[in-house]
């Protein structure tokens, strides 16, 4: 019997050597636990929810003139809302982003911006050769929002 404890007792002493973290006696830990849970439940059922209802209002508030002007039946305002949001990413890009080369994404976002604002300037359409460049350019603008669309939303 004696040498059932000692073994058990060179287990126990053999794992305190290998692990790291330090032995909590069980209030310690357990009020690390409540700790952790409260501030978890804090978090996710306050903060977040409250976070994410004045985002929503703000949201709506910065789309309200496009949301006003928005039609069914033409594709100008699908066009003017897609130049609204890229224009939103455009002007936080780089100062919100957090990976590496987002610069390069911000040039396409201005290159996707300027094409977008020439198919949709009226002017242009009583230039000649405007069916032309129309087509050229609304093809190099969904071509690249297509190659580079998932790089915008990380």
């Amino acid at each position: 019997m004696n040498e059932f404890k000692e073994k058990d007792i060179l287990k126990w002493i053999e794992n305190l050597e290998t692990t790291d973290e330090p032995q909590l006696p069980f209030y310690k830990k357990w009020w690390e636990e409540l700790k952790f849970n409260i501030n978890y439940w804090w978090n996710h059922s306050i903060i977040y929810p409250t976070r994410s209802f004045k985002k929503g209002i703000s949201n709506l508030w910065k789309w309200r003139k496009i949301i006003w002007k928005d039609r069914w039946w033409d594709y100008y305002y699908l066009l003017e809302m897609l130049r609204f949001k890229l224009r939103d990413m455009e002007e936080h890009w780089g100062r919100d982003t957090h990976y590496v080369n987002d610069y390069k994404e911000k040039d396409v976002l201005k290159d996707l911006i300027a094409d977008l604002e020439w198919m949709l300037d009226d002017d242009n359409e009583f230039k000649d050769g405007y069916n032309e460049e129309y087509k050229k350019r609304s093809k190099r603008f969904f071509s690249r929002l297509d190659r580079h669309h998932r790089k915008f939303w990380d």
